[in-house]
């Protein structure tokens, strides 16, 4: 034999010596299941396995669910309670923690390697509320080794034993294998006596596949729950859902109650057609009283009938408005003045543009509180504090329902995704505001203008989208870590809340009198059949009409209609030449007298509200390694 032959046979001959590297697995898994006639369980698993300082460290670990739905949609928790643990027949360490849906055991200390080769843990605990009670029989259907596991089980088994003596002709066996949902048949099962129930595979698990038996048995072998217990049950798994329908019920109660005291609206009187507007008010202040509230366009309707009564002009061109000051002395209404005055501040002419945003907002903020003060009290009450109330038992609920969410995890959880949603969602609402203004806008101005507008809208657009999936996602995690329940109820809360908000707003006896003369005005303004007018013996309606009137119109959203009824009544090509040589506007030649009328009414508004802020600026079960 040469050299080199040698050298061979000597190299394959120490390599053959030398131990193979093992795969890790499971070499059996056996689970020995005691129902007791209380129809609780004791379990006890004992898993051979073979470690290689690979995924097992330290030892294994073995996840159990504890929380899912049952086959009514209701939650469940069941009880999962570790009793002992050894290895190779000594006690090892053992400690838990809980996940989204159950408790993870770790076998072993942190501390200590597992040394390499095959190690059997036998791991007892005790559970309840697996037995499934139906009206000709009970069952127990149990997932024996979970299909978490990161590793292949050479075989399983499980024996079943349960309380008293079941004959076996009696018990009814099935079972399944292979990954979740899977329903294979690589098993067998027979009766082992009375009682008892022996599961086996017949086949290699691959990892992520598991065993599920399933043993039917007569009614009466274990104690079904009583409804007192079940009803204990329901109440403990769903704590957080339950508070929250207590709260809406509270909250809804709290509101019903104060709304039937103080926000009942006074009983309209008879409704007549007004051809001239109240005395002593402002188109804005119609307006506040109408909304209950201030808007951009009760300055745009003061200022428009300032315009008229000439105390200013108003110009437009390329969609920027702007003030003018006239020569004319007028004598406007002192909320009127005090709005002109400081837009003005002493110059001739003043542009609505976003760099005169400091300006621009001081003077709204002066003019809401103007109308606020003539009006709020005097007219209407928003009960603004009961409505502060409302809003706190509402937080104090939401609060108290988080705790009761559940496990820690769980509750931070549900607190942070609350808050963040909360935040995120106000700025989303803004954004989706700005987008419809965006895609309104686009049916105004020259075709150069909208065409412009539709490349902004649809940039504004685009921008929007990344949020709006946000605050999709946001809404899903907030269903995934506390329920559709719970999500819906905090929905619900918050939706009662804004409901109420303005439900709880009310006229006093004076503002009752005030909204009939209002709704009176809006049925002369808005009335468009003329057969009706004359038998209503309205004005006659002429330039001069029309232009007296458009303020208030556009105070009560009714411009369109009375301008519909200026042009039916002089036609259109005169209604627009009367406009067109209208003293208080100066614009781009009118040829459309609805798209005057609409930019006027909501343009204005709209340049007066953007001009206010600074650019830049928006309102199953398993196991795996432990290492």
């Amino acid at each position: 034999m040469n050299r080199g032959l040698r050298w061979l046979l000597a190299w394959m001959i120490l390599l053959a010596a030398l131990p193979a590297t093992a795969e890790e697995r499971i070499l059996d898994f056996h689970s020995d299941i005691v129902v007791g006639a209380d129809a609780g369980m004791r379990v006890t698993e004992t898993i051979r396995v073979r470690a290689e300082g690979q995924q097992i460290e330290h030892g294994i670990y073995r996840d159990f669910p504890t929380d899912y739905r049952d086959r009514h949609g209701n939650r469940v928790r069941v009880q999962f309670q570790p009793l002992a643990l050894s290895r190779d027949g000594v006690d090892e360490p053992f400690h838990s923690e809980r996940l989204d849906n159950g408790v993870r055991v770790y076998f072993g200390s942190s501390e200590v390697l597992l040394p390499p080769g095959e190690h059997v843990y036998a791991f007892t605990y005790h559970t309840d509320r697996q037995l499934g009670f139906f009206a000709d029989h009970d069952e127990l259907y149990w997932n024996v080794t979970g299909n978490g596991w990161d590793f292949a089980i050479d075989s399983a088994s499980a024996s079943v034993t349960l309380p008293g003596h079941v004959p076996s002709a009696r018990l009814e066996l099935e079972a399944y294998t292979g990954a979740q949902g899977d329903r294979g048949r690589d098993w067998n099962a027979r009766t082992d006596g009375d009682s008892r129930a022996l599961f086996a595979t017949t086949a290699m698990l691959p990892p992520r596949h598991g065993l599920t038996l399933v043993v039917g048995f007569p009614k009466g072998v274990v104690a079904a729950p009583t409804t007192q217990q079940r009803v204990a049950w329901f109440l403990g798994d769903n704590a957080s859902v339950l508070a929250l329908v207590a709260a809406l019920l509270l909250v809804l109660t709290w509101y019903v109650v104060q709304w039937s005291r103080v926000g009942r609206d006074p009983r309209p009187g008879t409704i007549i057609p007004l051809y001239d507007p109240p005395t002593g008010h402002t188109p804005g202040m119609l307006r506040y009283v109408l909304r209950m509230g201030w808007d951009d366009r009760c300055v745009a309707a003061d200022l428009v009938d300032a315009a008229v009564r000439g105390g200013v002009r108003i110009g437009e061109v390329d969609d920027e408005y702007r003030l003018e000051r006239t020569t004319t002395q007028v004598a406007l209404p002192a909320i009127e003045q005090a709005l002109v005055d400081d837009l003005l501040a002493g110059a001739p002419a003043f542009t609505f543009k976003r760099s005169e945003h400091a300006r621009i907002r001081a003077a709204l903020q002066a003019h809401k509180d103007a109308l606020k003060r003539d009006g709020l009290g005097r007219y209407f009450n928003t009960n603004v504090g009961l409505v502060v109330i409302g809003a706190l038992l509402t937080l104090a609920s939401a609060i108290g329902a988080v705790v009761l969410v559940g496990e820690m995890g769980r509750t931070v959880a549900t607190a942070f995704i609350l808050v963040w949603l909360g935040g995120w969602s106000m700025g989303v609402f803004t954004l989706c505001a700005g987008v419809f203004s965006a895609w309104r806008a686009v049916r105004k101005g020259s075709p150069v203008t909208r065409a412009l507008r539709v490349v902004s809208a649809s940039l504004i657009t685009l921008f929007a989208l990344p949020f709006i999936a946000g605050e999709l996602v946001g809404l899903g995690m907030l269903v995934f870590i506390a329920g559709v329940a719970f999500a819906i109820l905090i929905f619900a809360l918050i939706a009662v809340n804004l409901v109420f908000l303005r439900l709880m707003k009310a006229p006093t006896a004076l503002g009752r009198k005030l909204l009939d003369q209002i709704e009176g005005l809006r049925m002369y303004l808005g009335v468009a059949e003329r057969d009706e007018l004359a038998a209503q013996r309205a004005p006659m309606l002429d330039a001069a009409e029309y232009h007296r009137m458009l303020p208030w119109a556009l105070a009560l959203d009714v411009e369109q209609n009375w301008t519909d009824r200026f042009a039916a009544a002089v036609g259109p090509a005169a209604a627009a030449a009367a406009v067109t040589a209208a003293g208080w506007y100066r614009g781009t030649p009118i040829t459309n007298l609805g798209s005057f009328t609409s930019g006027i009414g909501s343009s204005f508004g709209s340049a007066i509200s953007s001009s206010s802020t600074a650019t830049g600026s928006s309102s199953g079960g398993g196991g795996g390694g432990s290492s």
